[in-house]
């Protein structure tokens, strides 16, 4: 496709040919310059690790998904499976360009583990720790997006904070300092910036097909206090005004915290996201505040020239320049009355 000299020129690669498109899928292709990898047409962006234009694209995602339904149950790759004594099929052994993040945090281990400068170690300790919070924080995105039943749309309650499965809910009512047990269930929780939302996890049976159906949501900014019950600091509880909901997370979670470490990150985390929205809506009052102040200001000075009024006296010619008289009504009370009246004690003597 590409000869090894910079002067070389760009061989459009045929899409339709099933051993060309087998070079994409099992071969490093190096990109073209201003050119698309596989048609040679205007690229629009870097798709799948190439310069690709839109036509490419979607061909790539329409044989993605054929070469995964293949893969999952094909007969051929089936028996090759067996022979072999695999437990996994081939489809798990493929990697998409979006789990190809997971493999950096085994790379910073590997350089962590043979790193002998203290200095060095700690940055690479850093670097693990930055990457394992984007791996889980991607994965809790990745599960929010199988939300179902929730009628508003998710992108309004801001971005995915934390995730916690199979919880074990209590909910209480609250009747002034008495608290009457209503019910207990589990549910996967998803923590967001405005919201918390409670779900049931519908699974189909396949591994693959995993949806959450929508319970319950919490305000955040209807949240009074965060804090573990009783002090029991495997749960932490959220008190509302009519409403407790004592939660107990799992005793280990998937990255390997225990119930204690993962109760004060949550009521960490949901402390943080409750002076966020604080925040938010004092700077919002304020704006409202300042705008309200320079509309009555605007407002004051217009009705200050509006109260500039015209008087013309009666002894003097309307043609005469000194028969037009300006009063200032700045004051709308006794100033003005005292002001007419000399003018027509005036007027009157004059007639006289």
């Amino acid at each position: 496709m590409y000869s090894n000299n910079d002067n070389s020129t760009f061989v459009p690669m045929d899409v339709t040919n099933v051993s060309d498109t087998s070079l994409i899928l099992h071969k490093k292709i190096k990109p073209g310059r201003g050119y698309c990898a596989i048609c040679g047409a205007k690229p629009t962006g870097i798709n799948f690790d190439v310069l690709t234009c839109s036509s490419c694209k979607a061909f790539f995602r329409r044989n993605d998904r054929v070469w995964e339904k293949f893969c999952s149950g094909h007969s051929f790759f089936t028996k090759i499976q067996q022979s072999l004594g695999h437990r996994l099929p081939l489809d798990s052994y493929l990697l998409k360009p979006i789990q190809r993040i997971a493999q950096y945090q085994l790379l910073l281990k590997e350089m962590i583990k043979y790193t002998r400068d203290e200095q060095e170690r700690l940055h690479l300790q850093e670097a693990l720790r930055v990457m394992l919070n984007i791996l889980c924080n991607l994965n809790d995105v990745m599960h929010s997006t199988q939300i179902v039943g929730y009628s508003d749309n998710l992108n309004t309650l801001g971005r995915v904070r934390l995730r916690g499965e199979n919880c074990l809910i209590s909910k209480e009512k609250r009747r002034g300092t008495v608290y009457t047990r209503t019910k207990t269930s589990t549910r996967d929780i998803f923590l967001f910036e405005k919201d918390i939302l409670l779900c049931k996890k519908k699974d189909e049976g396949n591994g693959k097909s995993i949806q959450y159906q929508y319970k319950e949501i919490i305000k955040i900014v209807d949240i009074a206090v965060c804090t573990h019950p009783k002090n029991d600091r495997n749960k932490f509880e959220l008190v509302l005004k009519d409403w407790s909901y004592i939660i107990q997370l799992p005793n280990i979670s998937s990255n390997g915290e225990k119930a204690e470490e993962m109760s004060l990150h949550w009521i960490d985390t949901i402390k943080s996201c409750v002076t966020q929205q604080a925040e938010q809506r004092r700077a919002e009052m304020k704006q409202r505040s300042a705008s309200l102040d320079h509309s009555a200001h605007a407002y004051r000075r217009h009705m200050q020239h509006r109260a500039t009024v015209t008087i013309r006296s009666p002894e003097f010619d309307n043609d005469d320049e000194e028969s037009t008289l300006t009063t200032p009504l700045i004051d709308l009370g006794n100033a003005i009355v005292k002001r007419n009246s000399k003018i027509s004690m005036n007027n009157n003597i004059a007639r006289l």
